[in-house]
């Protein structure tokens, strides 16, 4: 009976201590549960949904901008279009070039397209119209995916325009360089870095595992084409530090001597996810790099311990260091347009057992944001590229109390 007591006595115990933890987090964070009056649902009524989709008669021709069809990204879009149009139709139509003046039809927005029905000879033709490839794509799968969604004779009565809602429409790695094996999935493991390629990386030379990136490299391109598709524009890749030397730093040689290792390691990063970066940038895709911040190496933590004795992040001399190495990334990897700086989210949780590439939540303050940001602004506007702010607005330290002090 004593022992059940006992238990009892903990149980309840245990219950008071993380009611009051819960309430005084709650209090620090300055959450509130408040009642909240939902509308009603609304009924839909029942209707006769019909058997298939409405006739659809077939089109000779889908006529695209002059210079296209050597294009890659527009040859496997026009495919996906004319298969959709045999598939509702049993003739798949011809793709080819519109005369010059079909720019005209484009709307302002380089990313918008315009679908303009014609006749010719008695034969229906589509011309899809944009001034850019990414326009073009987005008007090519658009067309394709209401032809098999059940789309009728509505697409030929007049020309339609589309213009995309949000100018930056990105997207992540998805589980792209995550191997696809069951006996890697671990229910256990709550790490919030997913590791992308990191069983292609290597502790020794050559770093980098040429065969294993290789089985990925395929994977990469199909899935940004499904992306494209989807109608997003960017590419977010976790990445700062694996690219960097700090060559403008000094002479050159205050974090990686010559002879260190991470340079030869950074150098294979760059020529293997860089090709991949690339060819992203070539479908018009904007590369974005994200990293949180304080990111550190070893030998950049005891550089920071020298020079400025310790994780300074108020200080503009702490700064300096990784705005001299932001110039660096963006003068060797041009294709890169942006870096999305992460703060509010650090630590063991997001670090990868192993990898030298590790953060610390170190930037809690209103002027170590300021001083980060006035570095990395400066390094941006240099070389005309984007810095992405991206923080919890719940989260620790004076930058994280935006649901109250806006």
């Amino acid at each position: 009976m004593t022992f059940r007591i006992r238990q009892v006595l903990v149980l309840a115990i245990g219950a008071l201590l993380g009611f009051g933890l819960a309430q005084g987090l709650s209090g620090l964070l300055k959450i509130e549960i408040l009642p909240k009056e939902l509308p009603p649902e609304a009924h839909l009524s029942a209707r006769q949904l019909p058997e298939g989709p409405p006739p659809l008669e077939p089109v000779a021709a889908i006529l695209l901008s002059p210079g296209t069809l050597s294009d890659d990204l527009l040859a496997q879009a026009a495919g996906e279009l004319a298969a959709a149009f045999e598939e509702r139709t049993g003739i798949r139509p011809r793709i080819a070039e519109a005369t010059p003046d079909a720019a005209a039809y484009a709307p302002d927005d380089p990313q918008g397209f315009a679908l303009v029905p014609k006749v010719k000879d008695d034969r229906r033709l589509l011309l899809i119209s944009s001034r850019s490839r990414l326009g073009t794509a987005y008007g090519l799968y658009y067309l394709a995916d209401e032809v098999r969604t059940g789309a009728g004779e509505e697409i030929f009565a007049a020309p339609v325009t589309k213009r995309p809602a949000f100018p930056h429409r990105w997207v992540d790695l998805g589980g792209v360089g995550v191997p696809k094996d069951p006996a890697h999935w671990d229910p256990t493991n709550y790490r919030h870095n997913l590791g992308a390629f990191h069983d292609a990386f290597l502790e020794g030379p050559p770093y980098v595992d040429p065969q294993r990136m290789a089985t990925y490299e395929e994977d990469f391109r199909s899935y940004l084409h499904r992306m494209i598709a989807y109608g997003n524009n960017g590419l977010v890749v976790s990445g700062f530090l694996e690219f960097v030397d700090f060559d403008l730093l000094g002479d050159g040689l205050e974090i990686y001597p010559a002879e260190s290792p991470y340079r030869a390691q950074h150098r294979a990063m760059r020529e293997h996810l860089g090709r991949l970066l690339e060819y992203a940038h070539s479908l018009g895709l904007e590369v974005i790099l994200y990293t949180d911040m304080v990111a550190l190496t070893p030998s950049l933590r005891e550089y920071f311990q020298r020079r400025c004795g310790g994780l300074a992040t108020e200080d503009p001399v702490f700064w300096e260091v990784y705005r001299l190495g932001l110039e660096e990334l963006f003068q060797k990897m041009p294709y890169v347009d942006g870096l999305m700086v992460r703060i509010g989210e650090a630590g063991a949780v997001y670090n990868v057992p192993g990898w030298d590439y590790t953060s610390v939540l170190a930037v809690r303050t209103v002027p170590a944001v300021q001083a980060m940001l006035r570095a990395l602004l400066q390094a941006a506007e240099a070389h005309g590229k984007l810095i992405v702010f991206r923080n919890w607005a719940v989260g620790l330290g004076q930058v994280g109390d935006m649901h109250e002090d806006p």
